[in-house]
């Protein structure tokens, strides 16, 4: 086995063979295997969010599974490499994803929609987590980031062409 992601009496375990199983926490024992999506990729890392198991995948998408019936749920797609990392947020209504494409990628766990791109390694993203109000990143470039993850204001209104200033949101 490769790595865990552990609620109550469950473990969820990517195994070697690159399969995912369900065993009992207490005993180890399989209790079921998760059925693959289709996507023919190693599983890398796993991260429980409400209701769902996220995992990141070789290929590069995220898995969702809902946790109780091991549902297949949906792919989310954002990162052009493998995701190595998933963390989340304390209030468990945001997923960071770091991958080998040196993104971080922050999301909405309820929508699984995509909400901003932290881009600022020089090599592949291979672990995080996060502390207080920030999200702190470790590379294969042999650094570590931290980002703030308080909340950011919606980006400016668009003016009118000719109207003088740049349109658009702030940036970091």
């Amino acid at each position: 086995r490769r790595l865990t992601a552990r609620r109550g009496w469950q473990v969820w375990a990517a195994e070697r063979s690159g399969r995912v199983s369900v065993r009992a926490a207490r005993t180890g024992e399989r209790v079921a295997e998760v059925p693959p999506p289709g996507l023919e990729c190693f599983v890398w890392c796993m991260a429980l969010a409400p209701g769902q198991v996220w995992m990141g995948t070789e290929a590069g998408p995220i898995l969702l599974y809902q946790r109780h019936t091991r549902a297949y749920v949906r792919e989310l797609r954002a990162h052009s490499g493998g995701v190595y990392c998933l963390a989340q947020n304390t209030a468990r209504t945001r997923m960071y994803s770091g991958s080998n494409d040196f993104t971080v990628y922050e999301w909405d766990t309820a929508e699984g929609r995509a909400l901003r791109l932290m881009a600022g390694h020089s090599n592949g993203v291979r672990c995080m987590c996060t502390v207080g109000p920030e999200l702190w990143t470790g590379s294969d470039d042999h650094t570590i980031r931290i980002w703030s993850l308080a909340e950011r204001p919606p980006p400016a209104a668009e003016e009118e062409e000719g109207a003088g200033g740049e349109a658009g949101g702030a940036a970091d």
